[in-house]
């Protein structure tokens, strides 16, 4: 029997994510203690699932329907403000068990020094020998959809398939080729879909899906199919991609870390969260929203990236200095790759939304300690900001109690961290690579969460924190290129540990290289 084409809308992992996060301990328990209604919580909980029986058709409405977009606008951001609100409830329930975690403000200031983002030139339609990541099965039935479009253009080699699709499929195969007008990405992205299934009906569906008969629409309809029927998981992880700029290199271990700390990942028990969002990565590249090129880069072709852009909405902004476009209240994620701080700065406040998750800035900007983009005193009025990177500023970790990502990777006139880095309680992911600290404080210790501490080429560190093998959640230490004279003690508490690209032996140090076969 055929399996039923059916799509799984965007917010629909986002819901369910959050009704599951309501019915959490913590929540319940703050409900109890403030003295709220139960009852209107759990109308709450009914209008969202009431929301989730309609967002399939809604989000294929939205192609022509004005008011279904602004609705699944507003639904979204209705996510997001309560998505908000259970973080604050999850972290006032954690100070209350731990009321040590209270801190006072340091900022840390630094003149920077930095270094270019990597760039690409423009993206293009991309050639067979570009596709990345295919089984056999799946380049057999591309080649399918392709050989119609080489005979169109002169080509005299015929592809035969019957051994893995019959004649039917062939049929219908050239008839969807005809509706992609010989686009390759267009067949390429199809491609990728059609291989899940080699069920007749189930090419038959697509063949005469009322997709193809937009006509007011901007979306490229074989690529609007291709995201239609994306699992719901993985279209929140490419509406994120949305972030980036046109013609940007796309870093594979970067952005599965993004995705990561904005909780895009579905856990699984048997994979950790790094290959959970390997996998995602690929399966994005199986459907061509991500291209390689022949130098083995990573980029998002145009028509690609403006459809992460119109799935995403208001949520995520890119901007560079030749863009107009203004901060609004409802962007959750901004990354700006300008030069010039000033011509951005003119545009728009940063400091006026404060609901902002992702604060990327481009290490381009050279005029920083003249003209900020935003003073530290805006930066600390972002509460709900999980990702910075902020080695365009002077920062202060107050305010932050939710940040997962830290980004100071070269500062160069970073000499060290407060301690009040140890109340950041949720901070998965630190970067301070090529910078120029010269210790890292005790307190760091305390950030049980911690899975990846990046230290390389910290000329001036020499010791690590004694108590650095607490953090029993650390699966990626990076120490290559400082001025370590040796390692910690223990070593071997690190059972989390999957990368560590030095192992330093004192001459007096109680740590042996011994401590790595306990791991």
């Amino acid at each position: 029997m055929a399996l039923e084409l059916v799509g799984e809308a965007l917010l629909s992992a986002s819901l369910e994510l959050l009704l599951d996060r309501m019915a959490s301990q913590d929540v319940m328990d703050f409900i109890r203690v403030k003295k709220l209604d139960q009852g209107m919580f759990n109308k709450l909980k009914i209008m969202l699932l009431s929301a989730n029986r309609v967002l399939n058709d809604a989000e294929m409405k939205q192609l022509t329907d004005r008011d279904v977009r602004k609705w699944l606008n507003e639904l979204k951001d209705a996510i997001y403000n309560a998505e908000d609100l259970v973080y604050e409830i999850n972290t006032e329930a954690f100070a209350i068990r731990d009321p040590k975690s209270i801190w006072k403000p340091h900022t840390v200031s630094s003149s920077v020094q930095t270094r270019p983002f990597p760039r690409l030139s423009a993206a293009t339609l991309v050639e067979e020998s570009d596709i990345y990541g295919r089984d056999a099965d799946k380049e057999d039935i591309i080649k399918l959809l392709l050989s119609e479009s080489d005979e169109a253009s002169g080509g005299s080699d015929r592809i035969s398939v019957i051994s893995i699709v019959d004649q039917k499929l062939e049929k219908i195969g050239r008839q969807i080729v005809q509706k992609c007008k010989g686009l390759p990405l267009a067949i390429k992205s199809l491609g990728g879909l059609l291989s899940s299934e080699q069920d007749p009906k189930y090419w038959e569906n697509i063949l005469k899906n009322d997709t193809w008969n937009l006509r007011e629409c901007d979306i490229l309809p074989a690529l609007w199919m291709s995201y239609y029927y994306l699992p719901s998981h993985l279209k929140r992880c490419f509406a994120y991609c949305s972030i980036f700029p046109k013609d940007y290199e796309l870093q594979m271990k970067t952005l599965i870390l993004l995705w990561m700390v904005q909780d895009l990942l579905q856990p699984q028990e048997t994979k950790t969260p790094e290959e959970v969002g390997e996998e995602y990565f690929k399966d994005l590249i199986s459907r061509s929203f991500i291209l390689t090129n022949q130098d083995g880069k990573f980029t998002m072709h145009d028509l690609v990236n403006d459809l992460a852009k119109f799935v995403s909405g208001q949520s995520c902004l890119s901007l560079d200095d030749n863009c107009s476009s203004v901060l609004v209240s409802k962007t959750r994620h901004f990354s700006y790759n300008g030069r010039k701080s000033h011509n951005i700065k003119k545009n728009l406040d940063l400091g006026k939304n404060k609901v902002l998750r992702t604060l990327l800035v481009s290490d381009k900007i050279y005029e920083v300690r003249e003209k900020y983009l935003m003073h530290p005193q805006e930066l600390q009025s972002l509460q709900c900001l999980r990702v910075l990177s902020a080695n365009a500023y002077d920062y202060s970790t107050e305010g932050h109690l939710i940040m997962k990502t830290l980004l100071l990777n070269g500062c160069t006139a970073l000499t060290g961290l407060p301690n009040s880095i140890g109340n950041l309680k949720h901070l998965r992911y630190l970067d301070l690579t090529c910078s120029s600290i010269e210790k890292v404080p005790e307190s760091l210790c305390n950030l049980q969460e911690l899975h990846t501490l990046k230290l390389s080429y910290c000329r001036k560190l020499t010791h690590l924190p004694s108590n650095i093998t607490k953090l029993i959640n650390l699966r990626h230490l990076n120490i290559l290129g400082t001025s370590l004279r040796e390692m910690p003690p223990e070593m071997s508490n690190f059972k989390a540990l999957q990368t560590l690209d030095e192992f330093v032996i004192g001459k007096d140090s109680g740590s042996n290289i011994k401590e790595l076969g306990k791991l």
